[in-house]
């Protein structure tokens, strides 16, 4: 055979072995984890997770809770928290321009409109969130009007990650009925819920368990 064939053979054979060993590697390491996507604008920010340095796009992360932080001359530092899931594997960071310069770049930057996108999926993230902590959100608005009352929540801004619930147009005779279908639709709990009434009277919602089981 010739010399030259046997060295391209050879050459052939050790790159295939060594994309398959790779490819074996990268499967291991990808064991246990989640595809994240990871997007920042201005496109061309630093990111980390956890502080280790990536890039945008595709990653394999343990779920969890994970900081990704971001960074850029002009703008100021971005952070977010991220529970990473079986739902949320998405990660998104606008940084906000503070110098002159950082401004004009972004009112000239044709990618600018980036920062509506990844924004919105951040709040779809949080929506996720919210619901994977307070199932019951997922359910409201809710009517009764047989009881009569009607539940509904909202969010402070003391505690933007902790909605609390609101029961309108109840009786004395209702509320309980009302806190008895919040407690059916929560995981059979009351106790993580801020519970208020229509009239901003605030209860404890321990103090209710008992009535909710009724």
């Amino acid at each position: 055979m010739d010399k030259r064939v046997k060295i391209i053979i050879t050459a052939f054979v050790a790159i295939t072995l060594g994309l398959i060993v790779w490819a074996i590697v990268d499967n291991v390491n990808r064991i246990g984890k989640l595809a994240v996507t990871v997007e920042v604008y201005p496109k061309d920010a630093k990111v980390s997770v956890d502080g280790e340095r990536i890039s945008s796009g595709q990653h394999y992360i343990t779920p969890g809770k994970h900081t990704f932080t971001a960074s850029r001359s002009g703008f100021a530092d971005a952070k977010q928290d991220v529970t990473i899931s079986e739902d949320i594997t998405y990660a998104g960071l606008v940084l906000q321009p503070q110098s002159d310069e950082a401004k004009k770049f972004v009112e000239d930057d044709p990618n600018s409109l980036d920062i509506e996108a990844i924004t919105g999926k951040m709040f779809t993230n949080e929506g996720i969130e919210v619901v994977g902590n307070y199932p019951v959100i997922g359910k409201l608005p809710y009517y009764d009007l047989t009881a009569p009352f009607s539940i509904d929540y909202g969010q402070d801004e003391k505690t933007p990650d902790r909605p609390y619930i609101v029961i309108s147009y109840s009786v004395a005779n209702s509320r309980p009925l009302a806190l008895k279908w919040l407690y059916e639709n929560n995981n059979g709990s009351l106790s993580n819920l801020d519970i208020r009434f229509k009239d901003e009277s605030r209860i404890q919602s321990e103090q209710y368990r008992g009535q909710s089981n009724e």
